[in-house]
């Protein structure tokens, strides 16, 4: 959960009292194997009932682009075919997918737009990443008028309630802690995190 200031310096300027808080969603998402089908983001998407206080928020899906092995600089996809013919999401974090992948992912961006008529959704033309396809996802979340931001990665849906009460506190954490920028989520990796740094 991202206060409005913490990459958005118009945001800061927005004084929390004179406006209630306006909590916008950001769900980024790239290639998955399980493209086309939208069950993964929409397993993620309906996962945010749990989070009272939110039901109203603006959503915005932000996709990731990627690039198919076929747009690769000839050398360069020879390097990497048999690599790709082994997984075709090999390099995925680098935004090279095979061009099997890469037209799923088209079938899936359409089918999301059918089914969910409600959400804005953010097209990359190109590989970002995902902290700036965040970035890209807070720069629509400014235009939108909120005020804070939760963050969300396309495979990691929320398991637990989080009370309106708490939310409010959170909210009320960053105006009262101006050097608070960002609070996260558990997930079974951070919560194993203390265990392998000790």
């Amino acid at each position: 959960l991202l206060p409005g200031r913490a990459l958005a310096p118009q945001l800061a300027a927005i004084s929390l009292s004179m406006k209630p808080p306006s909590v916008g969603v950001v769900v980024v998402a790239s290639p998955a194997r399980c493209h086309p089908s939208t069950e993964l983001v929409t397993s993620v998407l309906d996962s945010l009932h749990l989070i009272e206080g939110i039901a109203d928020s603006q959503i915005s899906v932000v996709c990731d682009g990627c690039k198919p092995a076929s747009q690769l600089e000839p050398a360069h996809a020879e390097r990497l075919a048999k690599r790709l013919e082994i997984d075709p999401m090999r390099f995925s974090k680098r935004g090279i997918v095979t061009d099997g992948v890469s037209t799923a992912y088209d079938e899936f961006k359409q089918r999301l737009r059918a089914e969910r008529s409600g959400l804005t959704m953010l097209e990359l033309g190109s590989h970002h990443g995902f902290a700036l396809a965040v970035r890209e996802g807070l720069r629509w979340a400014q235009d939108a008028g909120c005020t804070h931001i939760l963050v969300c990665q396309h495979d990691r849906r929320f398991i637990r309630q989080l009370s309106a009460p708490t939310l409010g506190a959170l909210l009320d954490h960053f105006e009262a802690r101006p050097s608070c920028r960002y609070v996260g989520f558990p997930s079974g990796t951070s919560k194993r995190l203390a265990a392998r740094t000790a």
